[in-house]
């Protein structure tokens, strides 16, 4: 009356791929389109710092929208190369008020986004925020001295 079911290995290996892959494909678009995007911005004395673009250097990764030439506020963005891939750099400014600022980012693939400031010569009160997952925004904000004109 009841008939006996045998399940081989790889029944139970397709099961298990086919229900990994349920929960793997989903992610896998996220960290394909992961970047970052990267604002900076501060205050020297009571105006808006001024930043002139003295370089730039792409570690891991690519450019997808260079660093801002000048101007009170630099934006930048870069994604991994290839496609999902590490990224990691600097940006040197100029910033009138502060002196010469060089600004960190790293986005690995696996891992915590890091940031860091280092400015020359050297200010305490610099900040950054390195936001988490594939698609970071990463935040810099700078105090300085009032600029001289």
């Amino acid at each position: 009356m009841y008939k006996k079911i045998t399940i081989g290995y790889s029944t139970v290996l397709v099961a298990l791929i086919v229900v990994g892959m349920m929960f793997l494909v989903p992610t896998i678009p996220g960290k394909a389109l992961a970047s970052i995007n990267a604002v900076a911005r501060g205050t020297c004395g009571t105006e808006p710092c001024s930043f002139t673009l003295i370089g730039k250097s792409l570690f891991q990764g690519q450019w997808v929208s260079q660093p801002t030439p000048s101007g009170t506020l630099i934006q930048w963005s870069t994604k991994g190369n290839p496609v999902p891939g590490n990224e990691a750099g600097s940006v040197t400014y100029d910033v009138k008020g502060l002196g010469q600022v060089i600004m960190f980012f790293q986005n690995p693939l696996i891992g915590t986004n890091y940031c860091d400031i280092v400015t020359k010569p050297v200010t305490p009160g610099q900040t950054c925020k390195a936001g988490s997952g594939s698609n970071a925004d990463f935040t810099y904000t700078l105090k300085g001295n009032s600029p001289t004109k």
